[in-house]
């Protein structure tokens, strides 16, 4: 009588996902939800999770994790079938989203490497939202200048709540970056202090009457010219900022008066 053998290797994989939002990612009609760095993933009635996270030694769930493994389902004759292979998954994430990775996700196979995985996607995620939000902000300048063209005003978008967020993670960003001149960094390197000088009061910039819908005008004729815009410009722009939106109107009217130059020569 032959022996049926039963043995099956089952593979485990651990998604790390450095976000503030839970990450869904789809694969020949599996869904995976990822959740955010700061959350776990719990089975249960009313839960969106169908894997829950990987847990620690002591048991406890790890945030940011998700514990993806081979699924085995019995046949008719007695046997099993395995209805999810988790090394195609990862091959094909691996091979076909690299945006996921360039975002923040990872692939990991022990829970020692969760940590230095997460820590390592935090600034990448960082960075992929600076640019979400500048795209968010592009795309309604833009918007609303197809409005202005038509004479038109622009009614409210349904993506105003974008917008709104765009513009509150691009100021938070702009003044969590440090302003560091390349003489500290020389005198830091040297193990000298420079007292910095006071600097005297700036003359107040002249007020320019801004209004809100000369935005996408503003910002067409500094992409015309070549100027490039920072983020707490562009967000200026778009909150009709009376500080920000001069600086602008004083950047093209200093290219303006150069390239007026240049031909004359």
């Amino acid at each position: 009588m032959q022996v049926k053998k039963m043995y099956s290797r089952i593979v485990s994989q651990i998604f790390t996902w450095a976000g503030e939002e839970p990450l869904t990612i789809e694969y020949n009609g599996e869904q995976f939800i990822v959740p955010p760095r700061h959350m776990t993933a719990k089975l249960g009635p009313g839960s969106v999770y169908r894997h829950e996270s990987a847990r620690d030694e002591k048991g406890n769930l790890i945030p940011g994790t998700l514990l993806v493994t081979d699924v085995i389902q019995p046949t008719g004759d007695g046997g099993v079938k395995r209805t999810l292979t988790v090394s195609d998954v990862c091959d094909y994430l691996a091979s076909y989203r690299e945006e996921l990775f360039a975002r923040g996700f990872n692939i990991v196979s022990t829970i020692q490497e969760v940590d230095e995985a997460i820590q390592t996607g935090i600034p990448l995620w960082e960075t992929s939202q600076d640019e979400r939000a500048r795209g968010v902000l592009s795309n309604e300048l833009a918007r609303r200048k197809k409005y202005e063209e038509r004479g038109e005003p622009a009614p409210a978008s349904l993506s105003d709540h974008l917008v709104a967020w765009a513009i509150k993670h691009l100021n938070k960003r702009r003044l969590q970056a440090p302003a560091i001149k390349s003489e500290d960094l020389v005198a830091a390197l040297h193990g000298r202090y420079i007292e910095q000088p006071k600097q005297a009061e700036a003359a107040p910039m002249a007020a320019v009457p801004i209004v809100p819908d000369r935005a996408s005008e503003i910002f067409e004729e500094a992409d015309n010219l070549g100027i490039p815009l920072s983020k707490a410009e562009l967000a200026g722009l778009l909150k009709a900022d009376q500080e920000q939106t001069s600086f602008v109107l004083e950047k093209i009217k200093i290219k303006k008066e150069a390239l007026g130059q240049q031909k004359s020569a």
